[in-house]
């Protein structure tokens, strides 16, 4: 949950260093928004909703990472769950007439995303200046 005005500062050091910005560094959660992607777009006749439960300290809901996939999919309903020590889980619910199909992420322990926060430092040491997606290094 970045505020704009640390997105922008961002953004400023880009131009100097080779940043990344995700919301979600767990390099499976690139997999999953995938996946989303292609029911979204085989599913048009069905809705979709966005669940994301996190633990009870985190601050902010919906997360950034629900937020992202309500942007990249047109998904408006996102549901917010915030209570034990929950490390993090995002599903997607596609309803159709008379059937459901979810595909659900979770995240079992926050070891997940101190890995994909290293491997994306890993990968900046070798980049040029510039703004780059979590995505754009798994990927390549």
């Amino acid at each position: 949950g970045l505020l704009i005005n640390q997105k922008f500062k961002l953004k400023l050091l880009s131009e100097i260093k080779p940043v990344c910005h995700s919301n979600n560094f767990s390099r499976n959660i690139i997999h999953f928004v995938n996946a989303a992607k292609l029911l979204k777009n085989k599913l048009i006749d069905f809705n979709a909703s966005i669940i994301e439960e996190h633990n009870k300290n985190k601050k902010d809901a919906p997360s950034g990472t629900a937020k992202q996939l309500s942007e990249i999919l047109g998904i408006k309903e996102i549901h917010s769950v915030r209570g034990g020590n929950i490390s993090g889980l995002h599903k997607i619910i596609f309803l159709g007439d008379g059937e459901e199909i979810e595909i659900i992420h979770r995240a079992y322990e926050k070891s997940i995303f101190a890995k994909g926060a290293l491997f994306c430092a890993d990968k900046l040491l070798n980049k040029e200046k510039g703004f780059y997606s979590f995505n754009d290094l798994v990927n390549e």
